[in-house]
């Protein structure tokens, strides 16, 4: 397990969403790794590689973080259809246990909803893990790759989107190690994640609280209370997510993305995307789609990002490397 330290600097480098058809066969090349992290997050079908003379087998949805300097070889030829997202990324890191007793403290604080724990200025990512809220973490990645493909006077915006996507996929990790504590937890805690696993266009306030023998009106106050929102608008945000994922990853018409969303109207969608999120769902998915492909006909390349040409950025690294050493 990493943890990253949130100020020392964190740098991009590159990104991208791989595809592949059954119809072109498939190997990931060969290479070996520098100072950098990189992370793979299948999201159709599973993803097979060795690192370090080991062989994985990555699942759809899962997180996985190759450390700095790995060796990488194919495992075997893929033959099915497989999509996944990529992305390195420089930082200081230091390797730590489940038994590291700082982490233990902010698993427990994470468990009872604190809003600053010992894990304050900390991003902590082990190597693998089955991501809980995979929509949310999509949504991210996209937004990363639209702005890396997108002309701006500067890219240091990419490390900006990179660290909130880091932080993300930590939050999302303290949080399945929070519900796995044997102390106590926020009962809100459990119901939510429920909630997000049973999400369909009947569930209600009503059958939430029947599912928890719980009074309605009371549920309602203690998830506001402890979760920070309500009920019904953290039901509309966990559909509004999948929605961002379908209309970010897929050519579903808008239709067909309100219906796979659990929406019953597709007016009622739209009405609501655009109310939460200030555009609509084609807006939205015009403004997301600017991303770095690679297929299984063409091997991504790492050329080196023209920004770390900048004396800045050179001193940054140097920081980063020197702390690594140490």
């Amino acid at each position: 397990m990493y943890e990253l330290d949130l100020n020392s600097p964190i740098l991009f480098l590159w990104a991208g969403r791989f595809l592949s058809d059954e119809d072109y066969p498939w190997k990931h090349k060969d290479k070996t790794h520098s100072e950098n992290f990189e992370v793979f997050l299948p999201i159709k079908n599973s993803l097979e590689v060795n690192i370090n003379g080991i062989d994985y087998f990555i699942q759809e949805n899962e997180f996985f973080l190759v450390p700095p300097k790995a060796v990488i070889k194919h495992s075997s030829t893929t033959n099915h259809e497989l999509d996944y997202y990529w992305f390195h990324f420089l930082s200081a890191y230091s390797s730590i246990t489940n038994n590291d007793q700082h982490l233990s403290k902010g698993v427990q604080e994470v468990a009872s909803l604190n809003e600053n724990t010992h894990l304050n200025n900390s991003i902590v990512l082990p190597m693998r893990f089955l991501l809980s809220h995979p929509e949310r973490i999509i949504v991210l990645i996209n937004q990363l790759l639209h702005n890396d493909n997108v002309y701006q006077y500067t890219k240091r915006g990419n490390d900006f989107f990179l660290i909130l996507l880091l932080i993300a996929i930590s939050d999302d990790y303290l949080k399945l190690l929070s519900r796995k504590s044997t102390k106590q937890i926020k009962k809100t805690a459990l119901i939510a994640e429920w909630v997000r696993v049973n999400i369909s266009k009947d569930l209600t306030l009503a059958t939430i609280a029947t599912q928890f023998n719980l009074n309605p009106n009371y549920l309602s106050r203690i998830f506001k209370s402890e979760q920070g929102i309500g009920v019904k608008n953290y039901i509309l945000t966990i559909k509004l997510d999948h929605a961002k994922r379908l209309l970010s990853t897929t050519m579903l018409t808008i239709n067909e993305v309100a219906e796979q969303s659990f929406f019953y109207d597709p007016k009622h969608f739209m009405r609501a995307f655009k109310l939460k999120n200030g555009v609509t769902p084609s807006q939205y998915r015009e403004e997301n789609s600017h991303t770095n492909l690679n297929s299984s006909t063409m091997n991504h390349s790492d050329p080196l990002p023209k920004q770390l040409g900048n004396k800045a950025l050179q001193q940054l690294i140097s920081e980063i490397l020197e702390k690594n050493q140490n």
